[in-house]
């Protein structure tokens, strides 16, 4: 109702904070689409604010996300989930979370990165040259959806957990050490300590800086070694 008000009259500008945050799942959902239509239907700028990582990505034209009150990018939501500018927005876009690693450049060879994940290395084949050198602590990230697992080799894993919503299916993974999250779309599950084989998959796996703003430095794809 109080949208409806504001609308009525012709506002070329709308100041939304968090307007669907009292209302449950179904009815937000249903919300987000009206919103998307009024926006097109009204022709006026809507700036909307929100911790709601969904309502960003499903809503915005683009995102501006901030941290202390810093700018951490600035961009189309698919930009941001496919090309983030640091670990943080990496981390805050996506749902499951991306998976962050902390790994160190074993071997540089041109766009070839060897790294070492503890008790297990990689190949990590980037897009253009990484700016990074041998001996380089490093973050790796990726997506759980770029996780698959697999009956034709690859890295063995332990199946910690899942949940299956019917849709999609969330595993949790251990492996070398690690715990890792996959996403399998499909109504799949699979037993809790049953032993897998996973493969890494897509060119959008991506490489971060330690310290400082963490910033990415490179993408590409990933092979285990």
């Amino acid at each position: 109702m109080a949208i409806a008000r504001t609308l009525a009259t012709g506002p070329r500008i709308l100041l939304m904070d968090e307007p669907l945050s009292n209302l449950d799942a179904k009815l937000r959902m249903e919300m987000r689409s009206e919103l998307k239509r009024l926006h097109l239907d009204t022709d006026s700028t809507f700036v909307y604010v929100t911790h709601d990582q969904l309502e960003a990505m499903t809503l915005a034209t683009k995102i501006s996300l901030m941290k202390k009150g810093k700018l951490q990018q600035f961009a189309p939501p698919l930009t941001v989930y496919n090309e983030p500018a640091n670990a943080f927005t990496a981390d805050f876009i996506g749902n499951p979370s991306i998976n962050l690693i902390p790994v160190k450049v074993e071997e540089k060879r041109e766009n070839i990165l060897v790294l070492d994940m503890g008790s297990h290395k990689v190949r990590f084949t980037s897009k253009g040259n990484a700016d990074t050198r041998q001996g380089d602590i490093l973050t790796l990230g990726i997506r759980p959806e770029n996780i698959e697992i697999t009956d034709e080799g690859g890295l063995e894993a332990k199946v910690y957990s899942t949940l299956p919503s019917g849709m999609e299916t969330v595993v949790k993974l251990e492996t070398a050490g690690l715990i890792l999250t996959a996403v399998v779309f499909g109504d799949s599950d699979f037993r809790i300590n049953d032993t897998v084989k996973i493969r890494f998959r897509s060119n959008r796996n991506h490489l971060f800086r330690k310290e400082g703003d963490q910033e990415r430095i490179a993408s590409g794809s990933l092979q285990s070694l």
